[in-house]
């Protein structure tokens, strides 16, 4: 009965019991690339000035509320300005 041996050898192992030799290349790191630089943003646009507003002067305000039970008339306001 035969019987056979298998065995795991590394590249180096194998290299040197074979008379040869091995050598891995090394590649080279890969360089970080620097940030983007960011485009500056412009100044803020400041708001436009609010043309002025004329005064408003209320005088002699009156309201009248009417309130029914009618189906047909549920509020009826009358307000009188100045």
């Amino acid at each position: 009965m035969e019987s056979t041996l298998f065995t795991t050898l590394t590249v180096t192992e194998e290299a040197s019991l074979s008379g040869g030799w091995y050598s891995r290349k090394h590649r080279p790191a890969p360089r970080p690339t620097p940030a983007p630089t960011p485009a500056p943003t412009p100044a803020p646009t400041p708001a436009p000035t609010p043309a002025p507003r004329p005064t408003v002067s209320l005088t002699g305000i009156t309201q009248v509320n009417v309130i029914t039970d009618s189906k047909y008339v549920e509020a009826v306001n009358n307000i009188k300005i100045g």
